[in-house]
């Protein structure tokens, strides 16, 4: 499970909509599984169908997130212009790395994958999932008022 506020979440569907005709993405920065801050970053692939985290984007949000508040990246989030929020094809192969003995580790261990659906611009789809050794897993979104996520930012 992943606990995020509504704020956090329309902050996130406000970014990837502002990135549209391409794919927006960002970070999500916490504690525990409870979201504290929104990181949107540059998609540096530039691309309706596939982001990659602009990496003077990512050295400033793991900075921050890992150093500066001694926090966890808790999930990473990206949108969909056209598709289901569900991880593509693509999706699935960008959030692991082959170890170099064939055995797949996670980019960004114990990280939810947020996918935000805008195929129907009206009404965002949001999602989460885990990734691991190339299996998707449903993570429950659990909605909670902005003051729990804020009491723990501190």
């Amino acid at each position: 499970m992943l606990q995020i506020s509504a704020e956090q979440l329309a902050e996130m569907i406000a970014h990837v909509r502002g990135a549209v005709p391409n794919e927006g993405c960002g970070m999500l920065g916490g504690q525990d599984g409870t979201v504290l801050a929104v990181f949107p970053a540059r998609n540096a692939a530039a691309s309706p169908i596939r982001f990659t985290i602009h990496p003077e984007d990512l050295l400033r949000i793991v900075r921050t997130v890992e150093y500066e508040r001694e926090w966890q990246i808790v999930g990473i989030f990206h949108s969909h212009v056209a598709s289901p929020a569900y991880p593509s094809a693509t999706d699935v192969a960008e959030a692991e790395f082959d170890m170099g003995n064939g055995e797949l580790a996670e980019r960004y261990p114990g990280a939810v994958h947020v996918v935000i659906s805008l195929a129907n611009p009206t009404e965002p789809d949001v999602r989460g999932y885990t990734i691991r050794q190339g299996r998707i897993t449903p993570v429950t979104l659990q909605i909670v008022p902005e003051e729990a996520a804020a009491g723990r930012a501190t």
